[in-house]
C-alpha cells in the first residue's frame, strides 16, 4: 500500500499517561517492506537534554527517561478486511523485551489536512497515533 511508505511524525496520542502530555514519535514505513517506530515522552527528553548523557547519567536517570520510550521495528504486511486496512509487524527489535517475536496488528485510517497526508494508527487498545508525513 502506497499511502503508507514514507516517514511519518506523531500529531498526539490519546489516552496514553506513559509518553506523557508531549509526546515525540516517528514511524517510518518503507517500500521494501520494513517499519520502524519510537515514541519518547517530549517532557522528559527536554529535562535531561543539556544536562545528562549516556555515560554520565545515573541509573535513576536513565529509567526515568528510557522507562517510558516505545521503540520496535520489523517487517510489515498489509491486510484489506473489507474497508480496515490493518498492518500487521512482526517485530523482530524492540525496547520492551515482551514484544519480540510477537506481531503488533494496528488499523489504519488515511486523511488529509490542511494540505498534509495524515495517518491515524489504531491498535487493539485504547491509544491510537495520529501521524503526518515528514
Amino acid at each position: 500500500m502506497k499511502e503508507l511508505i514514507g516517514a511519518w511524525k506523531l500529531l498526539f496520542i490519546t489516552n496514553s499517561t506513559v509518553q506523557g502530555p508531549n509526546p515525540i514519535g516517528r514511524i517510518v514505513f518503507t517500500p521494501s517492506g520494513y517499519m520502524n517506530a519510537m515514541v519518547i515522552d517530549g517532557d522528559k527528553a527536554a529535562t535531561f537534554k543539556n544536562e545528562t548523557t549516556w555515560r554520565n547519567s545515573s541509573d535513576v536517570q536513565m529509567a526515568t527517561l528510557v522507562r517510558p520510550i516505545v521503540a520496535y521495528s520489523g517487517p510489515y504486511r498489509v491486510e484489506k478486511i473489507g474497508k480496515d486496512i490493518f498492518t500487521h509487524v512482526n517485530v523482530e527489535v524492540s525496547i520492551s523485551p515482551e514484544w519480540i517475536g510477537t506481531d503488533q496488528v494496528r488499523r489504519a485510517e488515511f486523511g488529509k489536512k490542511d494540505g498534509k497526508s495524515l495517518l491515524t494508527l489504531f491498535p487493539f487498545f485504547t491509544v491510537s497515533l495520529l501521524l503526518h508525513a515528514l
